[in-house]
């Protein structure tokens, strides 16, 4: 889905694509970090929730330093009550339409199997050669 992420203290909008991942998924389709970490099990019941970004929103939001650890939000910057998400990790630009897809502003929020209040809408299948 489309949105859009603030940080804290600003009212500039950073447009972009937003998705949910289990802790599994990274994996599962091979992304490759390259600051921080992924977000997992150890994340569960934190103030602010886990969110990963890409690299392409990682220079725009914090040039010149590192995005990790650093505070943002999708709620708009006068919403009475503000969700903050903490960023664990960068990943390389990703695409979730296809490798075609011209490289956007990504991030990625973590699913809770534990406190989700939703379900999962996707599930990924990964079957061994000859299964």
């Amino acid at each position: 889905w489309r949105s859009d992420l603030y940080l804290p203290d600003s009212q500039f909008r950073y447009p972009v694509n937003m998705t949910e991942m289990a802790d599994e998924t990274p994996a599962l389709l091979k992304m490759k970090l390259l600051d921080g970490r992924w977000f997992s099990a150890e994340d569960e019941g934190r103030p602010e929730r886990a969110i990963m970004i890409n690299k392409k929103l990682a220079d725009s939001m914090f040039p010149g330093k590192s995005a990790v650890g650093q505070l943002v939000t999708d709620t708009e910057p006068d919403s009475k009550k503000v969700k903050l998400l903490r960023i664990t990790g960068v990943v390389e630009d990703f695409r979730n339409k296809g490798e075609f897809m011209a490289p956007t502003n990504f991030s990625i929020m973590r699913f809770s199997k534990a406190t989700g209040t939703k379900r999962m809408e996707v599930v990924l299948v990964k079957n061994k050669t000859g299964t």
